[in-house]
């Protein structure tokens, strides 16, 4: 009898464990993995530096950056390595907003600052002889187009914080930024010499807002409005934040296993 119920225990604990094991393996099923390929441009890659080592740097910063980019948005289980082909996997083990993922890898966020001249009225030949550095460039709310000298040196990568926030008088929805020491340095410098103009704050080539300069600002703080929503500014801060991809990105492949 003692046999017996040895035998009629043992078998419960294996269909137990069978269940168990069973039930488990439905569950990793039901819960598809979604995989994205990407490749770096090649070419453009080739324009940076003809270095033999440069492609694979290019996919070691773009690897670094995308990691940072996913991390921020808390999505800290899915994975991002290079294959054989040198090429990006971006793996998710759980469901997330497709469009948004691509927004946020897609863009090869780039911010400048620099001082308004010359507004260009519809019907106005266009200059030909540009100086160096300075652009025409479209103004926001329907302003005409201006010319516009590009500030050297700052830029994105002078960005040490960036955060999203809100105004606490207007309640706009507000990126915050901090710079390093030399990012500190030059906007205090380039704020000094435009008291009393118009600076325009550029994100990927568009000018999002124009401020105009009431006091040299030297600590390094700024903080920048565009009609943005708490998600894009959030999203934008966090691509600020992250750095820039060293080249532009392309989705060749996604597929949802299990």
């Amino acid at each position: 009898m003692l046999k017996m119920r040895t035998i009629v225990l043992s078998l419960s604990l294996i269909l137990s464990t069978f269940a168990f094991s069973a039930s488990g393996a439905l569950a990793d099923n039901s819960t598809p993995t979604y995989s994205y390929v990407l490749e770096l441009d090649e070419e453009a890659i080739g324009e940076i530096s003809d270095d033999p080592s440069a492609p694979q740097t290019a996919l070691n910063s773009a690897i670094k950056v995308i990691r940072a980019r996913i991390d921020a948005t808390g999505q800290s289980a899915a994975t991002v390595e290079a294959n054989e082909d040198r090429q990006i996997v971006i793996s998710i083990p759980f469901e997330h907003d497709r469009d948004e993922l691509m927004d946020l890898l897609g863009i090869g966020t780039t911010l400048e600052f620099g001082v308004v001249g010359e507004e260009i009225l519809p019907g106005d030949p266009l200059p030909s002889d540009l100086p160096a550095g300075t652009r025409i460039l479209p103004m926001p709310d329907g302003l005409p187009s201006a010319k516009v000298r590009i500030i050297d040196g700052l830029d994105g990568s002078r960005i040490e914080e960036a955060r999203a926030g809100f105004d606490a008088r207007s309640d706009e929805a507000v990126v915050n930024l901090s710079f390093d020491e030399e990012g500190k340095r030059l906007f205090g410098a380039f704020t000094a010499a435009n008291v009393d103009k118009k600076i325009a704050v550029i994100l990927d080539g568009k000018v999002i807002t124009v401020p105009i300069v009431r006091e040299p600002i030297l600590g390094g703080h700024v903080q920048i409005s565009g009609g943005f929503t708490y998600e894009s500014a959030n999203e934008l801060a966090i691509m600020l934040r992250s750095g820039s991809l060293p080249v532009p990105i392309t989705l060749v492949e996604e597929r949802v296993l299990n």
